[in-house]
């Protein structure tokens, strides 16, 4: 009995030993964990990838919210479907409609809401060059079309068999004299169709670019001449009449009727052939000596759309603006001297004009700036019976990129616009960034008001419907009102973010008036970068913020004033959409904006309170830089990233890319040795750093959302070669009355646009959003560099 007692003793003992044994294993494991866990928090920025679900954890919307106006966009024909539909007309004599489609069709259909098949009058796609800002851009069938046949086309003509682009390809901008501005003349058969093979040429301008062909074309109800509107082919010459059939309105007799009403064309383009018709008489340069006759109005920069009211007989012209501002202008009746509508002399309201300019100096009638939108489209006067209670004699029009529809409002001083409503998107790829919205507008024969939407997929017709008070209308997807409600921050009064948001710092910020930025991202868990030839993809639901506040100066200890809190949303199709917060002046919230607000905000200083103004954009301003050709997201890319920075959190200091890449944000993973030689941005304040790679910095970070590779213009990215560049005596559109200016005179700053766009705050100013002052380290970054290059002949 006794000796049973020692064994259990025993086995009591060894138990007790082996639990403890057990317990001091798993001690030392932890230890050695925690041990290995410092030695890489030693290592890297983070150890552990912050936990977000897609959309801050379901706190922000899923989709860009859309108010709720009076009225709608109704689909009309909802059995038809277009392919990159680019304008509506009636068939004179017929109960028709005709829509044409920008890579060279002609299709008519009958004005029967039900119809349901539609008939092909011309096909001119083996030669029609489209698929970008080019195309069939205007069709007008002769009033006399019941009896003589005829239907006048304009288009943008190629070699036939040459067309190239697609979907989600557009073709070469330039192409020296490959693209030509073409008005022809065909004639419909018995059946109603039209042989390409029989087309009379009427203007055949050869240009060297895709882009700004016009596109408007009409007869006039009184003298039954046909207008046409031509733009300045992004490189011709403006403000002449003596060379080519650019920039301009002209004004022709296609029936030749001669006497004392018209004459045979008497000069030729310098670069192209017209024919078969006649010159209006009474056209305002007439009889001057060497100039094209058929020029009724110029200074213009791409009259896409181009309409004249049968009552007031007013013509009415949306011209596509370059840098800052879209105009709707207008010819009158009593004009007889030549309007100009000062391209490329001045975009906008409000220039001052070099003189003496060539005929009759007209501003707009209307202009507004790219907060609005970013490629007006041209309307009609609307003189329809169904919508004549609350449009008779009303101007609609709209925006191409941001769909908006428009009514004007002459009754006041300035004439104002007021929103109507959103035209839905299109579906399908898009070659461009704007190749998905609104294209252009049409009036059957009773003046009833259609709009073209464009779709690679299929586009429909759409008409305005005014909303019922009845309506039941289901709230829209929002934003929390409040900063504190979006779950960013864990403590909003020492603004320190949720675990959800990652910390990160980019070399070359964008230029924010002086403000200090602060930046966080929330990348949904399981999700990762794509990475693709350098390029970053970010999936759905991930969250930008970006924190602006006004740093004190000469005052220790004084605590800045906090301004702005931006979001930037990844939603579906790689689309991108933000909202901005406004912070209240005692600095405990900041509130939800509905659009852009411009103040004076006062910033403390050892000179007391200054005065500052501040502009916070509107949702839709976020979109002129984050757009698609750009790929919505701009800072946060490898060349901005590439950088160390101090990870609060654990106090560790690595370079971002290669902490990244160990949280396994991208795929594929990167090269962890290879992130030090891999391309980056200098900050523009590292005097270390040459002056061109400063300066191309600055460019890459301020510009390049907007001039890249599909800009056609000069390219700011710093990964493309500045002989590549087009930068060093790159070509402008405006030059802003500099002499001989081109984007970049070297050893002359006096001559260079880049310099002025870079010290200007008014309508010329670049970056163009969010800008009151200049960035004065810039401008004398700027005026070293070019003042370093040498000096070269005046090209």
């Amino acid at each position: 009995m006794q000796m049973a007692l020692e064994y259990f003793f025993v086995l009591v003992v060894v138990v007790r030993w082996y639990r403890w044994a057990i317990q001091l294993v798993r001690f030392w494991l932890s230890w050695c964990a925690i041990g290995v866990r410092a030695i890489v928090a030693a290592t890297y920025g983070l150890v552990d990838r912050p936990a977000s679900q897609p959309y801050l954890n379901g706190e922000l919307p899923q989709a860009n919210p859309q108010p709720h106006p009076a009225w709608s966009c109704v689909p009309i024909f909802p059995e038809l479907k277009f392919t990159n539909a680019l304008g509506l007309t009636f068939v004179p004599g017929t109960a028709e409609l005709a829509v044409w489609e920008r890579e060279g069709r002609i299709y008519s259909f009958s004005n029967t809401p039900s119809v349901a098949r539609k008939k092909l009058i011309l096909d001119l796609h083996d030669r029609c060059q489209g698929w970008d800002d080019s195309g069939l851009l205007g069709v007008a069938f002769h009033p006399g079309f019941a009896t003589n046949h005829s239907v006048f086309v304009y288009y943008t003509w190629v070699a036939p068999g040459t067309v190239v682009g697609n979907p989600s390809n557009r073709p070469p901008e330039f192409k020296k004299g490959a693209y030509h501005d073409r008005l022809s003349k065909f004639v419909t058969d018995e059946s109603g169709s039209a042989l390409a093979s029989a087309e009379i040429v009427l203007v055949d301008q050869e240009g060297d670019s895709a882009w700004h062909n016009g596109g408007g074309l009409f007869f006039h109800p009184r003298d039954g001449f046909l207008y046409y509107a031509d733009g300045d082919d992004r490189r011709a010459p403006t403000q002449v009449i003596d060379q080519d059939l650019f920039s301009g309105v002209f004004r022709l007799d296609v029936d030749q009727r001669g006497g004392a009403v018209s004459h045979p064309i008497f000069h030729q383009p310098k670069h192209g052939k017209t024919a078969n018709y006649f010159i209006p008489t009474d056209n305002p340069f007439v009889g001057q000596p060497g100039v094209l006759e058929e020029f009724y109005a110029l200074g213009l920069r791409n009259p896409h759309r181009m309409t004249v009211d049968p009552v007031s007989e007013r013509i009415f012209i949306g011209d596509v603006g370059m840098d800052q501002r879209e105009e709707i202008d207008v010819i009158e009746p009593t004009d007889r001297s030549g309007v100009n509508f000062q391209w490329n002399l001045a975009e906008g309201r409000g220039a001052k004009l070099r003189t003496p300019l060539r005929g009759a100096d007209r501003g707009p009638l209307l202009d507004y700036d790219h907060g609005d939108g970013q490629a007006v489209i041209g309307g009609y006067v609307y003189r329809g019976r169904r919508l004549a209670a609350q449009l008779a004699g009303k101007y609609i029009f709209g925006d191409n990129v941001q769909r908006k529809i428009w009514v004007l409002d002459e009754s006041t001083k300035p004439v104002r616009k007021t929103l109507l409503c959103v035209l839905p998107e299109g579906l399908g790829p898009s070659s461009g960034s704007s190749y998905i919205g609104l294209s252009s507008f049409g009036v059957d024969a009773d003046g009833e008001l259609y709009l073209c939407q464009m779709s690679s997929q299929g586009g429909g017709i759409f008409q305005l419907e005014p909303n019922r008070a009845t309506d039941a209308v289901t709230p829209p997807p929002e934003f929390p009102r409040l900063l504190s409600q979006t779950g960013a921050f864990d403590d909003l009064a020492r603004l320190r973010p949720a675990s959800a948001l990652l910390p990160y710092e980019v070399i070359s910020p964008l230029w924010s008036d002086g403000a200090a930025k602060r930046r966080w991202m929330a990348l949904p868990l399981g999700k990762q970068i794509a990475v693709t030839n350098g390029n970053w993809t970010f999936p759905e639901g991930t969250v930008f913020i970006k924190h602006f506040e006004m740093p004190v100066t000469g005052l220790p200890g004084a605590q800045p004033r906090r301004l702005e809190t931006r979001f930037l949303v990844a939603g579906p199709k790689r689309a991108v959409f933000g909202a901005t917060y406004r912070w209240r002046r005692d600095q405990s919230e900041a509130d939800l904006l509905e659009d852009m607000v411009d103040e004076e905000v006062s910033i403390a200083s050892d000179q007391g309170s200054l005065q500052r103004a501040w502009h916070y954009p509107s949702r839709t301003e976020c979109a002129l830089c984050h757009n698609i050709d750009a790929g919505g997201i701009l800072g946060v890319k490898a060349v901005q990233l590439n950088r160390d920075f101090a990870y609060p959190s654990t106090g560790n200091t690595d370079n971002q890319l290669r902490t990244w890449n160990h949280l396994g944000l991208f795929a594929p993973a990167l090269d962890e040795n290879g992130i030090p030689k891999m391309a980056k941005l200098v900050s523009p304040d590292d005097r270390t750093a040459s002056l061109e790679a400063r300066a191309r910095s600055y460019l890459d970070a301020n510009c390049s959302h907007c001039h890249h590779s599909n800009s056609g213009a000069w390219d700011a990215r710093m990964a493309t070669a500045l002989d590549q560049a087009n930068i060093v005596n790159g070509p402008v559109s405006l030059d802003l009355g500099l002499e001989s200016g081109k984007v970049v005179v070297p050893g002359h700053p006096e001559r260079s646009v880049m310099l002025y766009r870079l010290k200007n705050t008014g309508a010329t100013k670049m970056p163009p959003v969010s800008k009151n002052y200049p960035d004065d380290a810039a401008v004398e970054l700027f005026s070293q560099w070019i003042n370093s290059m040498a000096a070269g002949p005046v090209p």
